[in-house]
Order: C-alpha cells, then structure tokens, then sequence
C-alpha cells in the first residue's frame, strides 16, 4: 500500500506543469535583450517588464551581416523530458519569431526551436508539441528532431526573430507553461 502511494505522489509530482510567468508580478523577469550587435550587426532591440507580461521591441537591420534580434532568459538547469507540450500567450507585430531552447553555452552548438506566427497585435494562446522543436545550427536547420536527452538537459528558452529580414518588431509574452 505504501509503495502505490508513494507512486502516486510521484507520478502527480512529475507532471506538474511548469510556469514561466512574467510580468513585474511574475516569477521570472531575468529575461534580456541579445541582438546581432554581438557579432558587428545593427539591430536593435528592448526588453521592458509590464505588470503581467515582457515586451521585446526594436528593429531587426541586415547591415554588417545582421539579421535577427532575440531576448533570452537566463541559464538554469530545465529538464522538460517529463512534458510533451508548451503552452505561450503572446502577441506580436512585424514578424515572426521562434521560441528556442538551449542546451548549451556555446553560440555555435545546436539549439532548438520552433515557430511562433505573427499574431497583427492580437492576444493568442498556442499549444505546441515539443517533438515540433527542430535543431539548428549556427541559425541553418539541420533535419534532426529534438530527442528526449536533449530534453532532460535544457538550459535556457528564448525567443529570436525568425525571417531574417529587416523591419520593426513588438512581441508581448504573458507566460510560458511546459505541461
């Protein structure tokens, strides 16, 4: 009787969902502009903290061999291996951007990632699989799927712009929430 308890417990424990709330009455607002002026680009981007969301805006320029302008959170150990979606309300104007995630510090490993449509400043709520996060490397998609390892290791989510074109760009997030 106690083994199937506490194998309940566990079971409730491993699927709890985790959210990532912002906003100044959130959980998390560590989150940051990085834009390609790291690597002599000109864009240019803010991240600001409303009372319930983040707003990340600015303009992607393809000057200097630029193109993308993204916000990232910080590193912290995340193993979403335990979750099969992610759940994000967002709007946006401009463009397109992809929610990555991240499983190592070096620029040139592969991350993962997958679409987040431009919404013309509309509020949605999208449901997305996490077996639809595809690798990339050095922004080149590479075919491959992101796997359960790569799940179980997660270091930090983002979000980058995702046309690689220039123009203006406003993204508002509510929350992010892996179920």
């Amino acid at each position: 009787m106690k083994i199937v308890l506490l194998l309940g417990v566990f079971i409730m424990w491993a699927t709890q969902p985790l959210l990532i709330d912002f906003g100044t009455q959130g959980n998390n607002q560590e989150w940051f502009a990085l834009n390609d002026g790291v690597m002599g680009g000109m864009s240019s981007g803010r991240l600001n903290y409303t009372p319930t969301s983040f707003v990340f805006e600015g303009q992607v320029s393809l000057e200097n061999n630029g193109g993308f302008a993204s916000a990232r959170g910080p590193f912290e150990a995340m193993d979403l291996s335990g979750f099969s979606t992610v759940i994000i309300k967002y709007r946006s104007t401009g463009m397109d951007f992809a929610l990555t995630l991240n499983n190592s510090r070096l620029w040139y490993r592969p991350n993962y990632k997958t679409s987040l449509p431009e919404t013309d400043g509309k509020w949605k709520t999208i449901t997305l699989d996490l077996n639809d996060f595809m690798e990339y490397r050095v922004g080149k998609a590479t075919g491959n799927a992101i796997s359960s390892p790569v799940l179980e290791k997660i270091i930090r989510l983002g979000l980058i712009s995702d046309e690689k074109r220039a123009g203006i760009y406003r993204i508002e997030v509510d929350f992010i929430k892996f179920s």
